[in-house]
């Protein structure tokens, strides 16, 4: 019966996730907040949607939104594994210049507590996030009417159109306890979405 026992609690431990980590692999947090032992190192996946995580491809296609602030901005999302819940997000958006070296267009920086949908495990996702398409990679679209009323100020020599640009998303994550990802795609902006 004792042997059954410990059979039955070993195969509840693998299933939930808990077995203990092999020594020397274990991060144990020292700080207030997040008390988690991880195991593994810490991935980090780009998506998009502001409802959900929704799976981001490369090159796939990204609805270019027309804001109800007027500016525009692409949707973005992140699912997170082996990192506290806790996390500062980055969110980056970046075109390629003639030579093909990157240009970064706007970065947004959170702290967020990220939604676990179980108990147990280490996935957990934010979503709600945008990276900022600054007036002058804005499309052709919807702001044409406010022109007479909008001046873009932005002190760069770049410019262009984002949907004609080849552009990239890219998020990082980091927990309290300096533990980070990060991830990118190459995505194929579309205007507009209102």
């Amino acid at each position: 019966m004792r042997a059954n026992s410990f059979v039955a609690s070993a195969a509840l431990l693998l299933a939930s996730g808990c077995m203990p980590c092999p020594t020397g692999d274990r991060f144990e947090s020292e700080l207030p907040g997040c008390e988690e032992s991880q195991c593994a190192e810490p991935t980090v996946e780009v998506g998009t949607s502001s409802t959900g995580f929704e799976i981001l491809g490369e090159d796939q296609e990204v609805p270019v939104v027309f804001g109800p602030q007027g500016g525009y901005h692409v949707d973005a999302s992140v699912r997170m594994q082996h990192l506290c819940p806790i996390v500062r997000i980055k969110v980056i958006l970046e075109v390629e210049d003639e030579s093909g070296d990157r240009v970064e267009l706007s970065s947004e920086e959170h702290r967020v507590q990220a939604v676990r949908e179980t108990s147990f495990g280490t996935e957990q996702d934010y979503w709600g996030l945008t990276a900022v398409v600054p007036c002058n990679w804005w499309p052709e679209g919807p702001h044409l009417a406010l022109a007479g009323s909008f001046e873009c100020e932005v002190e760069s020599e770049e410019s262009g159109h984002i949907d004609d640009a080849v552009t990239w998303l890219r998020i990082e994550a980091e927990d309290d306890n300096g533990r980070r990802g990060d991830d990118e795609r190459r995505i194929r902006p579309q205007c507009c979405q209102e």
